[in-house]
């Protein structure tokens, strides 16, 4: 029998012929049921696999909507033109945590999308806190003398304080308990700054030494070495890699924090410089001068980027906003001959650091402004007014009191406006700083005391 007969010989008998159908029929049914199952099941995955699909194009929406938009700056100034009118509107836009410098973001959107972003600089982030009385909330007493500087570490847990009694002091911010006391110097401290973390201190005394100090252990770790007249303020790099010290000599040096050597001096200066500071990215110093100007450089190099002048009294102190939009100045008093006039050119002036133009007059003051703190929004600025000036013109040192109203006033940078003006120090406050929540500051005084006090929102 051929294969073709093979094939067809059962089914020549009905009864398994009938069989072969039942079963059949059967195994159709099977498949039909499985395959609408099935598709069920596909139609539910996909269903589910376009709403994830969704949810996960409006998490990219949402996240880049969300994004800090980055200020670009000049290769060779640093600042560059201002993307939004104001330092307030550029704050609104990105919303960046209060005290965190503003990270550059170059990577395309859907790599943000879809990778997490790791800082180069892991930075202590200020702990939220809940809304503070508004006016003192705290007074730190312990020091014998005024207390002429103070600096805030960038979470708001401590606070270092230099004062004419030759100490330098640590305190706890949420207690006011003094955590370190160092004798740092062998007369008056002059100016303190620390780093942001809180572990290194740095101060310059009036016994003309510059120290770096374990603020954990209160030890001494180098001393800066340099010839001159001596040096009276100082600051910190934001990283805490460098620091700055300028004085009556009219020079600012530029100094290795690692080894306590110099790397650079600025040169251009032709009077006492007041004040100094970094620009929030670390690249960029700001100086300001009896010689009526303040000053940016390039800390790279040395060269000068820009020369803010229009004052006509000395410019006692400097800072730049946090997005690097504008410099502001403080100044007041001017030697006139022999004599000091303390009430010329008592204010403050806002600066477009591109092209070293003055914006605008932004505080009118009767006496002159010896400390302007900016907050980490570059909304609102702290000024403190009056106190002891001293100068040196044609080498001739004159000082007068300048007078003073002992309190800390608050400005809103925008428009202007004083805020609020707080009372407490008995006689002249010399130092102001914003904490790195923004919502509270902290001020020290001749009165040897160090207050902290809650700002309106």
């Amino acid at each position: 029998m051929g294969l073709a007969g093979r094939l067809r010989a059962p089914f020549a008998n009905p009864w398994i012929l009938s069989g072969v159908v039942l079963v059949f029929s059967a195994a159709l049914v099977g498949t039909f049921i499985w395959l609408g199952s099935n598709a069920g099941s596909n139609s539910a995955r996909d269903e589910a696999g376009t709403r994830a699909d969704g949810e996960e194009r409006l998490a990219f929406v949402t996240s880049s909507s969300a994004a800090v938009t980055p200020v670009v700056r000049d290769a060779d100034s640093g600042v560059g033109p201002e993307a939004t009118p104001t330092e307030a509107s550029v704050a609104a836009s990105s919303k960046p945590e209060p005290g965190i410098k503003p990270t550059r973001v170059s990577t395309p959107p859907e790599f943000v999308a879809s990778q997490e972003i790791v800082p180069a600089t892991v930075e202590a982030k200020p702990r939220v806190v809940e809304a503070s009385p508004v006016g003192e909330i705290r007074r730190f007493e312990g020091h014998g003398g005024p207390v002429n500087s103070v600096a805030v570490s960038r979470d708001a847990r401590r606070v270092l304080s230099g004062s004419a009694d030759e100490t330098i002091r640590l305190w706890d911010v949420d207690t006011g308990r003094e955590l370190q006391k160092i004798q740092a110097h062998s007369k008056g401290v002059d100016c303190v700054a620390m780093s942001g973390d809180g572990r290194l201190g740095l101060s310059v005394g009036n016994d003309r030494t510059l120290k770096l100090w374990d603020l954990e252990r209160g030890e001494k770790l180098r001393d800066f070495a340099y010839d001159g007249e001596g040096e009276d303020v100082v600051a910190l790099s934001p990283d805490a890699s460098m620091a700055l010290s300028a004085g009556w000599e009219g020079r600012v040096r530029l100094w290795d924090v690692r080894t306590g050597k110099p790397i650079r001096v600025f040169e251009g200066h032709t009077n006492a410089v007041n004040d100094v500071t970094f620009t929030p990215d670390g690249r960029r110093a700001l100086s300001s001068s009896d010689d009526l100007t303040a000053r940016l450089w390039d800390v790279g190099t040395g060269r000068e980027l820009c020369r803010f002048e229009g004052h006509t009294g000395y410019v006692h102190c400097v800072a730049m906003t946090p997005y690097g939009l504008h410099v502001l100045t403080g100044s007041g008093g001017r030697m006139s001959g022999r004599n000091m006039v303390t009430n010329r050119d008592t204010g403050a002036r806002l600066w477009d650091p591109t092209t070293g133009k003055q914006v605008r007059k932004l505080i009118a003051s009767r006496i002159f402004v010896n400390c302007l703190a900016i907050s980490p929004d570059g909304r609102r600025v702290l000024s403190t007014h009056g106190g002891a000036l001293v100068a040196s013109e044609g080498g001739t040192i004159a000082g007068a009191f300048g007078g003073s109203d002992g309190q800390v006033h608050l400005w809103d940078l925008e428009s202007g406006k004083e805020l609020k003006a707080f009372d407490g120090h008995g006689e002249a406050v010399l130092c102001v700083a914003f904490l790195g929540d923004g919502r509270r500051a902290i001020s020290a005084s001749v009165d040897s005391t160090i207050r902290l006090w809650g700002l309106p929102e």
